[in-house]
């Protein structure tokens, strides 16, 4: 069943049902954590927990990242000082 959006300034299309498997990455979050301000502004504080929560997964999939970047980085001066 397909309910009508109620953020149809965002897009035309209906809500469909929650079934995408795609995995979840960085950038996907960080539309996601730009959507969820729009929607805080033009919506108000009732979504607040919404974009706290994306903040801060987006806070630690990013400092994830950072620590992924030093570890190659890290493996990649210690090939070549051996």
């Amino acid at each position: 069943m397909y309910h009508k959006n109620p953020f149809s300034q965002f897009s035309d299309e209906p809500i469909k049902p929650a079934n995408d498997n795609r995995p979840i990455t960085l950038d996907r979050v960080r539309n996601a954590y730009k959507i969820s301000a729009r929607v805080v502004h033009l919506y108000g504080d009732r979504y607040l927990p919404l974009f706290e929560r994306l903040h801060k997964e987006l806070e630690a999939m990013e400092k994830k990242e950072v620590l992924k970047k030093i570890a190659l980085k890290v493996a990649e001066d210690s090939e070549k000082s051996s």
